[in-house]
């Protein structure tokens, strides 16, 4: 008895633990199912114009852009010596000569007969007496340099340096007659070097006291001599580079062509090479220039374009010339005109097809900027007063476009339609429907059902049996009526 009692609680356990997991398994095992309802919109066939455009976006930029620069052949002036840069002291024109006349007696004894002839030889009577100076030797004006045994005294005609001696202590010498020569010098140099001059500044001082000046006003950027240097003719002596003398402009200054924007120390202008915009100035007056250097920039601010792309399958529908609308961001609500002012010859590809550059002009850049946003809408096609339904409307069936029509009772039908031109939104019938005709519209939207299968709570006893649990489905569609209301199909 008490085998049997033992017996009878180890299997009445094993059924509560049993029991109790079952209820844990399904307690737990919900489903959720996500049902797809069909819902219809009604849509009123109607009469519009329609209007199928390409439209592109990008941002306004200018047709031309130029550097302005400093296109001269020099940007600087040499100043050089004089042509002439030393003085040959000669003798004078009038010196003195003595006359000597020799006679020849000759005979012939042939004839017997006697002849006689003479000859005369002018030899100067002035010699050189002395040589007072030395070659590279430096002299002043009137020192004397040669003394001729008349007296005379041959002096230096300024200040120089002995350059050549032509005689010799002892020489005769004959009228205007090469001497001695005296050579030019650097007397003096007026300026430095980075130092700011203008046309007509003194430069150079030279030994005969003349001076070298500046032809145009720079700054100096060379000297190629110092003091007491002897000069040959034309040497060059000191460079000045041209500076600009006046920046007559700022960024984002509307000019007109021909405007002078920079005028250079040497008296050269610089202009405006058309209408624009100076959107950057990279000089200021004083500064150094070379030749070909970057002065600014323009951009012309009436020619204004805006670049867009167009599919390839949309190339034929569009050509030169074609009126084109643009919207900028800046300006909401207005509506500028432009005109297609080219289309590009070669495409990119990408993704399976092609597009093509094309340009637009605007036709009035009145308070439009460059770097704005713009949008541009070109016409294709459009018609006016056309039976026109939404696009979703219209399916493919058996390779027959067709829609959904419902009547006054309720009920739908399908009808075959015939389409016209086609938009974003609408599309045009032909034929098939009458305006005032209602057409469905497919919706689509999802409903979801938590199934669920379990047990209730256990009580404090254990039950006579296993409970069970009912799984439940639900599925629903409705669909609208063209009168707005809405009916569950059977």
């Amino acid at each position: 008895m008490k085998k049997k009692m033992i017996i009878s609680i180890i299997i009445i356990a094993v059924l509560g633990v049993g029991g109790f997991a079952g209820y844990k398994y399904l307690g737990n095992n919900k489903q959720t199912t996500t049902v797809q309802a069909q819902t219809y919109i009604s849509a009123a066939v109607t009469k519009r114009n329609l209007e199928k455009t390409l439209t592109g976006s990008g941002s306004v930029e200018t047709t031309s852009t130029k550097t302005i620069s400093a296109n001269i052949s020099s940007t600087s002036s040499t100043s050089t010596a004089p042509s002439s840069t030393s003085i040959t002291s000669t003798a004078p024109a009038t010196i003195a000569s003595t006359t000597t006349t020799t006679s020849n007696t000759s005979s012939n004894t042939t004839s017997n007969s006697k002849g006689s002839s003479s000859s005369t030889t002018v030899t100067p009577s002035v010699t050189v007496t002395s040589i007072n100076v030395t070659l590279n030797q430096k002299v002043s004006y009137g020192d004397t340099l040669i003394t001729l045994s008349d007296g005379t005294a041959i002096t230096a005609p300024y200040s120089g340096v002995i350059s050549n001696i032509a005689v010799a202590v002892g020489d005769s010498i004959k009228a205007n007659q090469n001497l001695i020569t005296t050579s030019l010098t650097v007397a003096s140099i007026n300026v430095a070097e980075n130092q700011t001059v203008n046309a007509g500044d003194s430069l150079v001082t030279l030994s005969d006291g003349s001076t070298v000046t500046a032809t145009y006003g720079g700054i100096i950027s060379n000297i190629s001599v110092a003091v007491g240097d002897t000069l040959k003719s034309s040497q060059n002596l000191i460079t000045t580079s041209f500076t600009v003398s006046s920046v007559n402009v700022i960024a984002n200054q509307f000019v007109p062509a021909g405007y002078t924007l920079f005028t250079l120390s040497n008296g050269t202008t610089i202009t405006a090479p058309f209408d624009g915009i100076v959107s950057a100035v990279s000089v200021a007056a004083g500064d150094t220039i070379k030749s070909g250097q970057e002065l600014g920039t323009i951009f012309d601010s009436k020619h204004l374009i805006i670049k867009m792309d167009v599919d390839e399958t949309d190339l034929s529908t569009i050509s030169v010339g074609q009126a084109v609308d643009i919207t900028l961001t800046a300006y909401s609500g207005k509506t500028f005109q432009g005109t297609i002012a080219a289309i590009g010859a070669q495409g990119s590809y990408s993704n399976g097809s092609s597009t093509f550059p094309v340009t637009v002009s605007l036709n009035d850049t009145t308070d439009v900027k460059v770097g704005m946003s713009a949008e541009a809408s070109i016409k294709i096609a459009s018609v006016t007063d056309a039976l026109s339904i939404p696009v979703e409307a219209v399916k493919q069936s058996n390779g027959k476009k067709v829609v959904m029509v419902a009547s006054s009772d309720g009920t739908t039908k399908t009808v075959e339609v015939e389409t016209g031109l086609t938009t974003d939104t609408y599309v045009e019938i032909k034929s098939g429907l009458a305006e005032g005709d209602s057409v469905q519209i497919a919706q689509r939207s999802s409903s979801s059902n938590n199934n669920s299968s379990g047990f209730g709570a256990m009580g404090g006893t254990m039950p006579g049996g296993m409970p069970t649990g009912n799984r439940q489905n639900s599925q629903s569609s409705t669909q609208k009526s063209s009168s707005g209301q809405t009916k569950r199909p059977s």
